[in-house]
């Protein structure tokens, strides 16, 4: 209790942080058994009505995010055994156990109710400063000498949605939502529509005060974008009666509504966060066909934050999942598809004019950066959006795939008349070359080859490696065309393995040859391209050694045991390897 005293009465906000973050470290061992009104209290004191002062109510609610957080590792052990009461069994010490998971479980989900309402009492004042809600809110915080403002409500807001993504986790539950969530669902999903817009709703703000209002705006929709994310996650069933409306939300403000400059004016953590809903629907396994065609009765999901999971008897699994199923073939089908895929390469993948100027002033730096994307942990737009593509070629198949070979088509006719085709032509080839699994079987890339890309590199040869003084070396023309030159060096490491004999050499000397390039990003990329082509040909090289290996020992073994039959190898075994080593020496000869 002293640490809740101190959390509520310190004057300095960054004493009262490491005091939250100490009462979540105490939770994590002593609630529910030792602290079991922790959570309550501090409901009560963040609720509107208790005697605190907005900074405080403010505290305790951040607290419980901190709180919840620390619970996703949380684990029940008994007490040590030197401290036991005689005679105390496993069968007692496992009922306790059961009991204190249950009270846990009985703690957390009373929490959802009250943060439900602290939501529903903030985000709609901030939403509309003008509103009465907010008038009277403010009549009664004045009788207090307390002046209480957009600003308030906005962090209040933002403390209250943090808290509900953090809890859902802990109270998943494969029999439904908790109780409410359809009016917080429909309250979240017009607030994002209304943040998205950067206007307050009413009476508009005086220009110093819109400034203000737009940047909270902004953190309170990435956070509202969190918390929808966290309903999908923790109950994908219960939740895809709502995936048809969220889909559409999500599609229409990440990729179809907003100009391409006004979504890269945003903060990089919103924009993944826009696309991020859209591909853990893609991704979901009960949104799949293979499981709403076949699913009857059961299915598995976790019951808590240990992770564990039991077999649950749903007879209405299965129609719940199609509705989801359902609007995502539809975001997939041919009427609707072209202009998701288009607007995902023009707004996430294309380079920025930003982008291209670092490639000319800070080449290195560049580099480094889409070293940095190309990680297994990239968490920007590019690489977020590209996985997104990635999600639909796997999820739609030859439509999907279908609208991306279209649209670079389109591209490719028009030519290099302005900057804006040539940076969405890059962005597509990139693409291609990210899901080329899934188009292989529409452009094979021995045939791109032979028809584009050779030719793009040979005739474009001269000017990056020819004479300093006939060329354009850093002006933004020369540029321009540079990215196209790296990208097709990127497509020869990256899809090289499917050249023919012929090909290959051509395309390891094109590459070699570009590795002189003035362009330090152009050569950069003709580097990695030699060095994965050579990593192709010692991979190949490897099987090779190891099946003449394999063929030189069992001559010897055969040769020592007289024609015996080898220990453990039937006639069936001894014809497939027969098989393999005839394959490998087929294919040693196609190398020479």
């Amino acid at each position: 209790m002293a640490v809740l005293h101190l959390l509520l009465s310190d004057p300095s906000d960054r004493v009262a942080l490491q005091l939250g973050l100490l009462a979540s470290n105490i939770c994590a061992f002593d609630f529910p058994a030792r602290w079991p009104d922790i959570l309550q209290n501090l409901l009560g004191a963040a609720d509107w009505a208790s005697p605190f002062a907005p900074q405080f109510k403010l505290r305790a609610l951040r607290s419980l995010k901190h709180i919840f957080k620390g619970f996703t590792t949380k684990r029940f052990v008994a007490e040590p055994i030197q401290s036991r009461a005689p005679g105390l069994g496993i069968a007692s010490l496992t009922e306790r156990l059961q009991q204190e998971r249950q009270l846990y479980r009985q703690q957390l989900k009373a929490c959802a109710a009250p943060l439900q309402c602290l939501l529903s009492a903030h985000l709609p004042a901030f939403l509309n400063p003008s509103s009465t809600q907010q008038q009277q809110q403010q009549n009664a915080a004045a009788n207090q000498g307390v002046q209480v403002g957009w600003q308030v409500h906005g962090l209040f807001a933002k403390a209250a949605v943090n808290g509900v993504t953090e809890l859902l986790p802990l109270i998943a539950d494969p029999a439904g939502l908790p109780e409410g969530t359809r009016g917080l669902l429909e309250l979240l999903h017009g607030a994002a529509i209304q943040l998205m817009s950067g206007v307050p709703a009413g009476a508009s703000l005086s220009p110093a005060e819109l400034p203000g209002w737009q940047d909270l705006a902004g953190r309170l929709h990435e956070r509202v974008c969190k918390c929808i994310i966290a309903h999908l996650d923790s109950h994908p069933l219960p939740f895809a009666e709502y995936v048809p409306y969220f889909l559409k939300l999500f599609v229409d403000a990440a990729l179809l509504n907003l100009d391409a400059p006004t979504l890269r004016a945003m903060r990089a953590k919103r924009r993944v966060l826009l696309v991020r809903f859209l591909a853990r629907a893609l991704l979901c396994p009960y949104y799949r066909p293979e499981y709403v065609d076949v699913q009857t009765e059961g299915l598995v999901l976790p019951t808590g934050p240990d992770g564990k999971a039991q077999l649950v008897r749903d007879p209405g699994g299965r129609s719940r999942g199609k509705v989801a199923a359902e609007a995502l073939r539809q975001l997939l089908s041919t009427p609707q598809v072209g202009a998701v895929v288009e607007a995902l390469v023009l707004k996430y993948v294309a380079l920025t004019r930003e982008e291209l100027e670092e490639w000319s002033s800070d080449p290195e730096g560049y580099i480094r950066s889409i070293e940095v994307e190309s990680g297994p942990d990239a968490d920007t737009p590019r690489p977020v959006g590209v996985g997104l593509l990635l999600c639909m070629l796997e999820r739609g198949g030859d439509e999907v795939a279908q609208a991306l070979i279209n649209l670079t088509a389109r591209l490719q006719a028009a030519g290099e008349a302005s900057a804006e085709t040539v940076l969405m032509r890059e962005a597509c080839y990139r693409c291609i070359g990210e899901g080329y699994s899934h188009v292989s079987s529409i452009v094979p890339f021995n045939q791109w080859y032979s028809t584009e890309l050779s030719g793009l590199l040979r005739t474009r040869l001269p000017v990056f490696v020819g004479d300093a003084n006939n060329s354009s070396s850093g002006n933004s023309e020369n540029i321009i065309t540079a990215v196209l030159q790296a990208r097709a060096l990127w497509l020869l490491g990256a899809c090289g393995s499917e050249l023919e004999r012929e090909q290959w050499i051509d395309a390891w000397g094109l590459a070699v040859a570009y590795m002189g390039a003035r362009d330090l990003v152009v050569a950069l990329q003709a580097v990695q391209a030699v060095l994965l082509l050579a990593i192709q040909i010692l991979d190949d090289q490897a099987i090779l050694d190891q099946a003449a290996a394999a063929k030189l020992a069992a001559s010897k073994r055969a040769s020592g045991a007289a024609g015996a039959q080898l220990p453990g190898l039937t006639v069936g075994n001894a014809a497939a390897v027969d098989a393999a080593l005839s394959a490998a020496e087929a294919a040693a000869d196609d190398e020479v």
